[in-house]
């Protein structure tokens, strides 16, 4: 097992750490980022709608709802384009990055014109749209990228300054439109339906068992080796967004919520119990260790783990790089997906159907907002459990370590 962590720790964590500082990786997962405040929002306001539905005499504000979180696709195609220009060293072009990923993404959606009135089908805008977005917003990144290495008025003098900044913003944003302009309407291609037949069956996969524990597995593998699982959002948060989303639609609509895989489930409700690892397990044993070092660090570990903030154990324990407590995150990544799966779909506890991703809240109370469901605390107890079984004898060996360690360094002392 050592010379497997140390595989890890000096060949493959590198090589993951490069791939995450590829420029075209990171004005992604940054744009994904950067609009969680608008999914924060949206969450706010399920909690609200939720309250609501018991106090039916408090005010409706679904617009709000559907005007932040439901233009989700739409800010984020500004953002990817924005970062695009950041991370790519065209600092003067973001603006204007930002504005050919929002007008290509629109066009992108082949709105319907009908005497001057234009129509979007709405749920486009919303998540359902990311990955046009993502297109959309990498096209404007590559675009000017080219244009600012060839900045063809570099030498020019006559031409007064505004007027080349305004050139350097129309050329490119020309160009943008009119390639969008041939695929959809001289090619009469609808790129929302083309890449989503693309994606479709990743996002498939994405909600099956096996792509279940690989979305929980794979990112913390990566957090294990103190590579950010951000790495991933861009691959799996399409799969979770678009997941919830059709399971809040299939809720609206009277009909059973389906997607199982989402970040309400995996964060928010069940899987990971006090953070990414389910990491609450193993603050509750540090609690008890013999180490005086565990057990100062639980209490310090502990008000953060309540709220599913983890980086302080994971980085102060530490469980990263660490041969004795890596093994059991990695072990929960596959047990609880599983045990997870196996009460939704067996229809012990309802699929999650609202929106809360990113609340911090301790588990359970999460856990029944989201499903609606008492039955959640039953789900939670039972992970809980697991969870600390699979801890216990990676801990007690580990808090045995450092018992004769500080034995050994005290013997040390008096001999000395």
């Amino acid at each position: 097992m050592k010379s497997f962590i140390k595989f890890l720790e000096n060949k493959f964590a590198p090589k993951m750490n490069k791939f995450a500082e590829n420029k075209w990786i990171q004005i992604i997962s940054t744009g994904i980022m950067l609009v969680l405040p608008t999914i924060f929002l949206g969450s706010i306001i399920s909690i609200y709608n939720i309250i609501r539905g018991y106090v039916p005499v408090i005010p409706d504000i679904q617009p709000i709802y559907n005007f932040s979180f439901g233009l989700y696709s739409l800010i984020l195609a500004f953002l990817v384009g924005y970062q695009g220009m950041i991370k790519l060293g065209h600092k003067e072009y973001q603006i204007c990055s930002g504005i050919i990923g929002l007008s290509t993404f629109l066009m992108m959606l082949n709105p319907t014109l009908d005497n001057g009135t234009i129509s979007f089908e709405f749920s486009r805008l919303g998540p359902k749209g990311i990955l046009i977005a993502f297109l959309a917003g990498l096209l404007a990144s590559v675009i000017l990228n080219i244009y600012a290495k060839i900045n063809p008025f570099k030498n020019v003098t006559s031409i007064p300054e505004f007027i080349l900044k305004w050139l350097n913003q129309i050329i490119p944003t020309f160009f943008a439109l009119c390639i969008t302009m041939i695929v959809v309407h001289n090619l009469k291609i609808d790129i929302f339906v083309a890449v989503t037949k693309l994606f479709e069956p990743i996002n498939q996969f994405g909600q099956t068992l096996p792509g279940f524990i690989l979305i929980c597995f794979t990112p913390v593998v990566l957090y294990s080796l103190g590579i950010s699982s951000w790495l991933l959002s861009p691959i799996y948060t399409p799969i979770m967004l678009e997941g919830i989303t059709a399971n809040i639609e299939a809720l609206n609509s009277g009909l059973q919520p389906m997607n199982i895989v989402t970040q309400e489930t995996i964060f928010v409700g069940f899987v990971w119990i006090g953070g990414m690892g389910a990491t609450m397990s193993l603050v509750l044993l540090m609690l008890r260790a013999r180490s005086k070092k565990l057990r100062t660090m639980g209490k310090v570990f502990l008000i953060p783990s309540l709220f599913n903030i983890n980086e302080p154990v994971i980085f102060g324990a530490p469980v990263a790089f660490n041969p004795y407590l890596m093994p059991p995150m990695w072990i929960n990544g596959i047990v609880g997906p599983i045990i997870t799966w196996i009460f939704m779909k067996g229809g012990l506890v309802n699929i999650p159907a609202k929106l809360l991703t990113g609340v911090k809240l301790p588990m359970p109370i999460s856990s029944v907002l989201v499903t609606s469901d008492l039955r959640a605390i039953i789900l939670w107890a039972v992970l809980l459990v697991v969870y600390t079984i699979v801890w216990y004898p990676f801990f007690k060996a580990y808090d045995s370590s450092l018992c004769v360690e500080n034995n050994k360094t005290r013997k040390d002392d008096i001999i000395g």
